[in-house]
């Protein structure tokens, strides 16, 4: 019961920062040149596929750098619903199929925006045992 509200908390952080993980596309937008700040420059051939531009100003040539890929909503939900219920890094990595070292990244990112989760495990027990017998060796 207790990990439901901890999702939902996490739902909410992903909905609002919907647009943080919205934004990253596979290319940045090209606003200025990276050398001089200008906005005059056009466009200049393709390199291995990639648009090149190429600055009036300073004359200088560059290309788009290209962003990392973005991930699902539901995947990055789904790795911390999973290391919430007690796995690790590298059971999710099999389940969803995203490296490890993405996972831990959600989970930094997104994790300390989590109210912190207190889980009561101690139960008590009334154990009667009869002749135990134990080796050591």
């Amino acid at each position: 019961m207790i990990y439901f509200i901890g999702i939902a908390n996490l739902m909410y952080i992903l909905y609002v920062k919907k647009n943080e993980l919205n934004k990253y596309t596979r290319l940045k937008m090209i606003e200025k040149c990276p050398r001089c700040l200008s906005e005059n420059y056009i466009k200049h051939g393709k390199i291995k596929n990639v648009q090149r531009y190429y600055c009036k100003d300073c004359k200088y040539n560059f290309t788009v750098a290209k962003m990392g890929k973005s991930h699902d909503k539901y995947y990055i939900v789904r790795a911390l619903q999973l290391y919430l219920e007690g796995m690790g890094f590298r059971a999710i990595e099999r389940i969803i199929g995203v490296s490890h070292v993405t996972v831990m990244n959600w989970i930094r990112k997104y994790g300390k925006n989590l109210e912190p989760i207190r889980l009561d495990k101690t139960k008590e027990a009334i154990v009667e045992v009869d002749e135990l017998c134990s080796y050591i060796g």
